[in-house]
């Protein structure tokens, strides 16, 4: 489990790499690896990384190491670098059932400066669990971060889930184009009720490479 730094809120981790591995008697435990790593280094074959919805503090990743010699009891140490992206804070816009209009693009400057929204089409029938929104956000590189949600009056769980239909980039401009696709584990829609789309994009956004250490991790 790797935790942010005091203030911060951790938006990903990526390419773990343990550099240092022994156990209590000292003895290197080489992380697994199908070669080196172009700087002689071992990177774990199979890694997991991301965030958790509900504690955006701290985020998880694992490293493989090779089996440690006989006798072994614990890993005293291991020593390793990952990259993290972190933020400050979220800031949102939110958007109360949205209407399809593929001229129209919605100013999203208050969230991510320089940034444009436009709803191409949105699917919500009566009677049916699922309904979709399809979105093209324009703007800065930045526009990558942002992330999806949406919400229904009356409704307490609401899955969201986003197809990335293209990214496309070119001189510092990017358009991203989605459908998001939200819908019920149960009750079924009303067109009636409210649906809410929010965006929300994490400022002060920072990536860097970190050091970690890990002490005393008991062999089963």
């Amino acid at each position: 489990m790797l935790y942010a730094s005091p203030g911060r809120h951790i938006s990903s981790v990526a390419k773990p790499l343990a550099t240092r591995a022994v156990d209590e008697q000292g003895r290197e435990i080489k992380p697994f690896s199908a070669g080196d790593d172009e700087d002689g280094r071992y990177r774990g074959r199979h890694h997991y990384y991301g965030r958790s919805d509900d504690d955006d503090t701290k985020a998880n990743f694992t490293l493989q190491l090779e089996v440690p010699a006989a006798g072994a009891e614990t890993i005293e140490e291991i020593e390793g670098e990952i990259i993290v992206t972190s933020f400050t804070e979220w800031k949102t816009h939110e958007i109360t059932n949205p209407q399809a209009d593929p001229e129209k693009e919605i100013d999203l400057g208050e969230v991510i400066p320089g940034a444009k929204l436009i709803i191409r089409k949105v699917k919500k029938a009566k009677g049916e669990r699922e309904g979709r929104i399809s979105l093209k956000l324009i703007g800065p590189p930045e526009v990558k971060y942002a992330e999806y949600d949406v919400r229904i009056e009356g409704v307490r769980n609401v899955h969201t889930n986003e197809s990335r239909d293209s990214t496309d980039e070119k001189d510092g401009h990017t358009v991203r184009t989605s459908t998001i696709t939200f819908g019920t584990y149960g009750d079924k829609l009303d067109e009636e009720s409210t649906t809410t789309f929010v965006l929300r994009f994490p400022h002060g956004l920072k990536r860097e490479r970190v050091k970690f250490l890990m002490e005393a991790v008991d062999l089963f």
